[in-house]
């Protein structure tokens, strides 16, 4: 999988910013559809187990989750900034210890990195402001991402 992610990394950052809109909703919406399967079907062997124990809680709070992505996907689409921000800024610096390995073949890994970084740190800053270019930005960083990843592992390793 490691030598096809960095092309879906830059495939899915062309899409997410050409289209980021309709990526965010699509994309709340199909994981609504499947946390409400997913969620109704363990709740119906809850129901027919007759199992009253953690799982039919987790197994209702699944079900809600998709309830909500399928109703009002733009509630969901305000928390994913921070959570992406801060996945993004730890990816980064991972990106930037390795490049700084290989420093001395050439900086272009770091450059980028640095800038996968900086933009995770940024939707961290902002994270509501960031909701309407989400996608946008996303990405951009997916397409950041996706060179880091040629760049470091198909040539230097």
């Amino acid at each position: 999988m490691r030598r096809y992610s960095p092309w879906l990394y830059l495939i899915l950052g062309f899409i997410f910013v050409l289209f980021p809109v309709a990526s965010s909703t699509l994309i709340c919406r199909v994981v609504g559809m499947l946390a409400l399967f997913l969620g109704g079907y363990r709740l119906y062997q809850d129901y027919q187990l007759h199992q009253m124990d953690a799982d039919l809680i987790s197994s209702a709070g699944l079900f809600l989750f998709g309830l909500i992505c399928l109703v009002a996907p733009t509630a969901i689409l305000s928390i994913i900034p921070i959570v992406l921000g801060s996945i993004i800024t730890i990816d980064g610096v991972g990106k930037l210890v390795r490049s700084w390995k290989i420093r001395e073949v050439t900086y272009m890994p770091f450059i980028f990195a640095l800038l996968l970084t900086i933009l995770g740190v940024l939707l961290l800053l902002d994270p509501f402001g960031a909701v309407i270019n989400l996608f946008t930005l996303l990405g951009i960083i997916l397409i950041f991402d996706g060179i880091v990843e040629l760049l470091v592992w198909t040539k230097y390793i």
